[in-house]
């Protein structure tokens, strides 16, 4: 696998009911949850019809075999 630089990591701050959307090759860690609700997590993967052939390549390159459709996302202040 290549050498990546990670930048410093961020914690993302969600309110009840916010939904958060990220590639599963995302550097990630956990938080405890210090609040009184509890939080759910749902993981799912979305699979190309040609993994298989080309797994090493698409794990390699995230978006490899992806046709890129997204508005300009803002951050969050």
């Amino acid at each position: 696998m290549p050498k990546l630089e990670l930048r410093v990591p961020r914690q993302i701050h969600a309110k009840p009911g916010d939904a958060i959307l990220c590639h599963y090759q995302l550097a990630h860690a956990a938080a405890v949850n210090t609040s009184d609700f509890d939080r759910i997590g749902i993981y799912f993967r979305i699979w190309l019809r040609d993994l298989e052939a080309y797994r090493w390549q698409r794990l390699t390159n995230i978006w490899d075999g992806w046709r890129m459709r997204c508005p300009t996302i803002r951050p969050t202040p």
